[in-house]
């Protein structure tokens, strides 16, 4: 269970909203329940972390487009890597279990806080440093 701490904050809320959602998720896939679910279940639930994962990603990447990002292509270059890397997971174990299901949650944890202390707190930053719109919604 990863719980969201204030050093993950951007400070832009719609991005901290959407990390906040990401990491529901996530908790979601490592609950206890999990355990009980069916094959078609935890393909369910997989695949809202993937779906939703994309649109957060295709968030964070229209706004670095939109302010001219310097960043935008290592940035998006991670969220493809991360997204092939699920990809890739998922098809190396067609037997979803309780393993696949412990090394990728654990996968996508580490990867989502790696990511949220590091290049979004840069993106971030330059968004502040050209006091970007969305650097001002409460």
């Amino acid at each position: 269970m990863i719980n969201w701490k204030k050093q993950y904050n951007t400070g832009v809320k719609k991005i901290d909203n959407q990390h906040m959602k990401l990491l529901q998720l996530l908790n979601i896939m490592n609950g206890s329940d999990i355990i009980r679910y069916n094959e078609e279940k935890i393909n369910v639930v997989i695949q809202d972390l993937i779906d939703y994962t994309n649109y957060h990603f295709t968030t964070e990447e229209d706004i670095m487009i939109k302010y001219d990002y310097p960043g935008y292509e290592k940035h998006r270059k991670e969220h493809v890597t991360f997204v092939k890397s699920i990809g890739d997971h998922i098809n190396r174990s067609r037997n979803i279990g309780i393993v696949l299901i412990s090394s990728l949650s654990t996968y996508i944890g580490e990867w989502i806080i790696d990511h949220l202390l590091g290049t979004d707190q840069e993106f971030a930053e330059y968004l502040r440093s050209v006091d970007a719109v969305e650097t001002h919604e409460s």
